[in-house]
């Protein structure tokens, strides 16, 4: 039992138990459990390109969204994605359509549900056991939980060692009493047979077994929350697993910088530390706008980009994480500082690009990045090294192409600017 209790609660303790509270530009991440009100201004958006990421938790009213889905499998009886309205400027509040179910409330983000695009923010209205979700979880309070394997087989073994001992004690009561024994006699040895035929020290053994499976798997950092489990996972011949986060450490790294024209920056370093890494062309530091051509690319990622990094952890997808890391190395990362966002068309798996409009100094300013095809068919010029506008034919299209599947074929994301 107390192995059990102590499982628990290091399961817990490993649970993400926190969000993106907006009461300052930054975003700061709390404890929502602990210290988020009804009331409070709450973010949420996508953590993982082209899959369902931060899981909402807390129910809230949108008032402002860019592209917003949002997955409210968990809050309804049947599978359906739900879109959250709003252009990012206005968002709708009490907007609904059909019945007064809550599977009908179109701006509402259910706490358990998870963001599949997009980004928005919102009105915390509740919290914890006062949400759907906790709704949801005090219903299912009053089911048992099914019995594993193990449990069952005992259970049938329990049953089948009963049958057969009574069977022989009345067979030998029966015995005894034609051989004219004393029916007192009779009955005592009949219960000292049945306590004998029952092995009262099977669940010991049982347990304990479990238990050292359970401290050995505990030595290889898994942690199993009930006992029996052990016993299913013994009997494991294939494990299918998702690579992202499981096998790997969800963490992208910028690797190089590749210019229309064929220039290559070299990055050096490894996930989100930035002391760890420099960025080089030809063995000269790239630093700030010391070389122009590259310093334009990496400005147009990290403006065009809603990650941060916080001592070492991106808050954000880790694809533009990496991004707001390569400025950081550079030297360009207070370039957001000079940009005010005024429009944002977020990435979607369908159209594969982002694409933000900025007001700088007063003017009017567009920045697009995504997957190399799509963004190529938006695009009819290129920037060259000299700062020169210079037409996009097809010699060059097919120069930037053949690149790009060359850093595929080596295992590396390309993105276009």
């Amino acid at each position: 039992t107390s192995i059990d209790v102590d499982s628990g609660i290091v399961s817990r303790r490993s649970v993400d138990r926190t969000s993106g509270i907006a009461e300052s530009i930054q975003y700061p991440r709390i404890s929502c459990c602990e210290n988020v009100l009804k009331g409070s201004a709450a973010s949420y958006e996508q953590k993982r390109s082209g899959r369902a990421g931060q899981t909402t938790k807390l129910n809230g009213v949108n008032h402002k969204s860019f592209g917003k889905v949002q997955d409210k499998e968990a809050a309804r009886p049947l599978s359906a994605v739900f879109r959250v309205e709003g252009n990012g400027e206005t968002g709708a509040i009490a907007h609904y359509e059909g019945g007064g179910h809550v599977e009908h409330l179109m701006n509402i983000a259910f706490m358990g549900t998870l963001v599949c695009s997009g980004r928005g923010r919102g009105l915390v209205i509740s919290t914890a056991a006062n949400s759907q979700f906790g709704e949801v979880f005090r219903m299912m309070q009053g089911e048992e939980s099914p019995k594993t394997p193990l449990q069952n087989s005992m259970d049938q073994l329990g049953k089948q060692l009963s049958f057969y001992s009574f069977g022989v004690i009345a067979l030998i009561f029966v015995i005894g009493l034609i051989q004219g024994r004393n029916v007192l006699d009779m009955f005592t040895i009949g219960v000292s047979l049945a306590v004998a035929a029952i092995p009262e020290g099977l669940p010991i053994v049982v347990a304990v077994t479990l238990a050292i499976g359970v401290m050995r798997m505990a030595a290889r950092r898994a942690v199993v929350k009930k006992m029996p489990a052990v016993e299913t996972l013994g009997c494991v011949t294939v494990i299918c697993s998702d690579k992202t986060g499981t096998l790997t450490k969800n963490e992208m790294t910028a690797t190089c910088v590749v210019t229309p024209e064929g220039r290559r920056a070299e990055v050096t370093g490894i996930g989100y530390v930035v002391d760890d890494g420099t960025c080089t062309y030809e063995g000269e530091l790239v630093k700030g706008f010391s070389h122009r051509e590259f310093a334009s690319i990496i400005e147009v990622g990290v403006v065009c980009n809603n990650a941060s990094i916080v001592a070492d952890t991106v808050l954000g997808q880790p694809t533009e994480g990496a991004l707001v890391v390569l400025a950081q190395k550079t030297g360009l990362d207070k370039c957001r500082q000079n940009y005010k966002r005024v429009r944002e068309i977020p990435f979607t798996s369908e159209s594969k690009w982002m694409s933000v409009q900025c007001d700088y100094n007063g003017q009017t300013v567009f920045f697009v990045k995504g997957a190399l095809d799509r963004v190529m068919q938006l695009c009819d010029s290129y920037l060259s090294a000299d700062g020169m506008r210079k037409p996009l034919d097809d010699y060059v299209r097919q120069r930037i192409t053949d690149g790009g599947r060359g850093l595929g074929s080596t295992g590396l994301r390309g993105l276009v600017y």
